[in-house]
């Protein structure tokens, strides 16, 4: 059986994913609290505050005042070496 294969804006906007339902603060903070440092990026994917993807954090506090001051912002991850 052949698969279509989708990119990632359809594939956030499928049905049955994890955090179809959830305001996006609250898949930011459940990321980060289960350790995986997290940052906001716009509709574009490209990160909305100082420092992109090296001001990464697990901190809930940080983690919270960037989801209300970017409430629709993407939840991004950081990846690669400085991430781990």
């Amino acid at each position: 059986m052949d698969q279509k294969r989708i990119g990632p804006a359809e594939n956030r906007a499928r049905s049955g994913d994890t955090f179809n339902n959830t305001n996006p603060a609250t898949a930011a903070l459940s990321v980060a609290g289960n350790g995986i440092a997290v940052f906001p990026v716009g509709d574009d994917e490209q990160p909305i505050v100082a420092g992109g993807f090296k001001s990464a954090t697990t901190d809930s506090d940080a983690v919270a005042g960037r989801w209300q001051q970017f409430p629709r912002a993407l939840v991004a991850v950081a990846t690669g070496k400085e991430a781990v």
